[in-house]
């Protein structure tokens, strides 16, 4: 982005964006400005120059994942035989779901017992959504269980649900599924079907777990009885389709889709926060534990007056995570603030 500066508020690292000349000095376009360069431009009669502005931005930054790229490009083959399944023959095979959920289970716990929380699935196009959202509900679910503190048999029925919680969008129009547009009312009447139709082909795949199947059908029911498809209020609603209800919402939230821009991880969980009616307090405290109140992604200004991204948390550091920022000569530092005194967070959003 190009942006006209006063030579006084110049900083190192930023780019001309104009041919300059300083005495015998000549700066091209595309020069890397330093400290010596900023101060010769200072005592020289030039009062405005032209720079591409150096800001960091939450897509530019390399935000680790939390789950290796050949696991989830093992994921991703086998959600893929899943939709084929239910595709050609309107069931999925329980055993083959379970076998998979066994080792996503197993690979998020291994990653998530390193200490650092790092980022989600984030899609390099809208083709991959499917994926990317059932494979973020599942992480998020799964994690949420583990500071829940619930025993490996709950465990795996909730990722289990979690990684088959959309299953039911399959019998969804495409017209509907993939609109790159608001749905109307009448669309998303339709819509509003598929935990129903998610219920039905558990059911007809042969899988038999209640508690599994609620996760499916629950899934958009709220405590205060707003959801859908049944308006289930509080008691009725199993800890499964609590847990897997939060997780879609949040990654629903802050996923870019053809008609929404994404909302930032900062601003969709203080909107869960806020929804105190609508969801379970405990699961939201264990979503807060696990991502932090600035999640990854999250815009922050620190007390250096830099502008800096969320990269990560470390467990337990729900106030302090770690952040990276451009500091006076144009390089990128990485801070984990729960181990620095001088840096603090000034502000959300820059």
């Amino acid at each position: 982005m190009l942006k006209w500066k006063r030579v006084v508020n110049l900083n190192p690292g930023e780019r001309l964006a104009e041919n300059l000349k300083i005495g015998n000095l000549e700066l091209k376009e595309g020069t890397k400005l330093d400290r010596d360069m900023i101060l010769k431009l200072r005592n020289s009669e030039i009062e405005w120059v032209c720079v591409y502005s150096v800001e960091l931005d939450v897509y530019e930054i390399d935000l680790e994942p939390l789950l290796p790229h050949d696991f989830l490009d093992e994921m991703k083959e086998s959600i893929d035989a899943i939709v084929n399944q239910v595709n050609t023959t309107g069931r999925f095979d329980p055993d083959f779901v379970r076998e998979m959920s066994r080792r996503f289970v197993e690979t998020v716990l291994e990653q998530y017992e390193k200490d650092v929380f790092m980022n989600l699935v984030k899609m390099r196009n809208f083709d991959e959504y499917t994926f990317a959202h059932h494979i973020n509900v599942a992480t998020i679910s799964l994690i949420i269980s583990k500071e829940l503190g619930l025993n490996e048999i709950k465990i795996e029925k909730v990722a289990i649900s979690a990684l088959i919680h959309d299953i039911g969008k399959l019998d969804v129009p495409p017209y509907i599924l993939f609109a790159r547009r608001k749905l109307t009312d009448e669309e998303f009447e339709v819509m509003k079907k598929h935990p129903i139709n998610g219920e039905k082909i558990c059911r007809k795949s042969g899988l038999k777990d209640e508690e599994i199947i609620s996760g499916v059908l629950q899934h958009h029911e709220k405590l205060d009885g707003s959801g859908y498809p049944y308006s289930l209020r509080d008691g009725e609603i199993t800890y499964v389709g609590r847990i897997v209800g939060v997780a879609d919402v949040y990654d629903a939230l802050t996923t870019e889709r053809p008609y929404k821009k994404p909302w930032t991880p900062y601003k969709a969980l203080s909107h869960i926060i806020r929804s105190t009616k609508a969801f379970d307090t405990k699961v939201v405290n264990a979503l807060i534990r696990a991502f932090g109140i600035y999640p990854a992604g999250t815009k922050i200004t620190l007390s250096n007056g830099k502008k800096a991204i969320v990269v990560g948390s470390r467990k337990g550091m729900v106030y302090l995570p770690i952040v990276s920022f451009i500091d006076d000569d144009g390089r990128k530092i990485t801070v984990d603030l729960s181990e620095s005194k001088k840096i603090k967070i000034l502000k959300v959003g820059w």
